[in-house]
């Protein structure tokens, strides 16, 4: 049974590739700029994770919102508000040279705050939407298209900071910043309304039945920002490479298991395999890739075993995301939906600080601690039905 993309069409795609690029282009050029004009590192590190943290606060409120109001404005509202926060930041970035850093990192931030406000609202959105219109045989397609859309936005923001290099990296903000609006303006008059309006209706969700999918998703994403925080470290203290190498193999590691992910998340849109099998397998990927990562003696290996790390990504995440979107009513996704969100948050930001406290002790370290958790929670799955759909319920 192959998936309708009818209310999940194609603005909508093109709205998460290029929230995508905007995040991985951002997160990529902003450190080089802050370096160049000596802007200080704690405001440069405040600046990176403020958006995670307006993403905490306010997901939960955005998804709440959804379920009475629908989903097409917050849609709309987080498309337009990234566009116009990413152009806002081109155009003080062409400025920078009339502030001073402190002023301007104060300015920039207040951006950021504005953008992960407003902006917060589509990934949990976007969950409840591909809720909305999939099946329970047919979810975990829909999950896995949009881990793997989002996904190649990534790739392409990355793509673009390469291509654009120090000469033209301003206008890349202005491009990314541009489509994001012409793409909101095109989504909010084709976008097909997924969930009835019910604006007086108290709408109370209980966790409980999720909670371990809740945990699994920020155990995932901490994983996901330590590794991206520590394997330039480890490139440069384990395998002895220089600063210059270490930034281009850690830049060809991370793409390498980016693009690990997304193939096999497009795989499973096309397979349309078992949610709990791939979790599973997902899950021992994890645990025997992170294994491998912090035995590795050599490159070849250290890159093979963090593509594995990708691909067990890979059927994890839409897999965990489907069977806690099957424990809870459709009337509930977009709760759903912002709680998930709250725990991408979460998992985000404590990443970078475990990755900074476990490696002091040992580089490998980090590693390990990920691998045990990964293969320990592979184990509670096994002996009980922990996380597993617990209702039925049809569109």
């Amino acid at each position: 049974m192959q998936i309708k993309l009818t209310a999940l069409n194609m603005p909508l795609l093109g709205a998460l590739v290029a929230n995508g690029a905007g995040h991985a282009y951002f997160v990529v050029t902003f450190p080089a700029i802050a370096r160049e004009f000596e802007i200080p590192d704690l405001i440069t590190s405040v600046i990176m994770s403020i958006s995670v943290i307006a993403l905490i606060f306010t997901a939960p409120i955005w998804g709440s919102f959804s379920d009475k109001s629908g989903r097409q404005r917050i849609l709309t509202l987080s498309l337009f508000g990234a566009g116009i926060a990413t152009i806002m930041t081109g155009v003080l970035l062409s400025y920078i040279e009339l502030f001073t850093a402190v002023t301007f990192g104060y300015c920039l931030l207040a951006i950021r705050i504005s953008h992960g406000i407003v902006s917060s609202g589509l990934k949990p959105v976007t969950q409840a939407t591909a809720a909305d219109v999939s099946t329970p045989a047919n979810r975990l397609s829909t999950m896995a298209l949009i881990g793997a859309t989002f996904g190649l936005g990534s790739i392409l923001g990355g793509s673009l900071a390469v291509i654009s290099g120090s000469q033209y990296i301003l206008l890349g903000y202005f491009v990314i910043g541009l489509v994001m609006l012409l793409t909101a303006i095109f989504f909010n008059g084709s976008f097909e309304e997924t969930q009835p309006i019910r604006r007086h209706e108290i709408t109370k969700i209980s966790l409980k039945p999720v909670w371990f999918n809740l945990f699994s998703t920020v155990m995932a994403l901490m994983t996901y920002s330590t590794l991206q925080l520590m394997t330039n470290w480890y490139l440069k203290d384990v395998f002895l490479l220089s600063h210059d190498k270490a930034i281009r193999f850690a830049g060809l590691t991370m793409t390498l298991s980016m693009l690990a992910m997304i193939a096999t998340q497009a795989w499973l849109y096309v397979k349309q395999t078992n949610a709990r099998n791939s979790r599973l397998i997902g899950l021992l990927l994890l645990g025997i890739g992170l294994s491998l990562s912090a035995l590795s003696d050599a490159l070849p290996y250290f890159l093979t075993s963090m593509t594995l790390v990708g691909i067990g990504f890979g059927l994890f995440l839409p897999a965990n995301i489907t069977l806690m979107s099957l424990q809870v009513p459709k009337e509930q996704q977009g709760l759903l939906g912002g709680a998930n969100g709250l725990c991408q948050g979460i998992g985000l930001a404590s990443g970078p600080l475990a990755a900074s406290l476990l490696y002091q002790i040992t580089p490998q370290l980090p590693f390990a601690i990920f691998a045990s958790i990964f293969i320990l929670m592979l184990g509670l799955i096994r002996l009980s039905s922990i996380g597993e759909t617990n209702i039925k319920w049809s569109n």
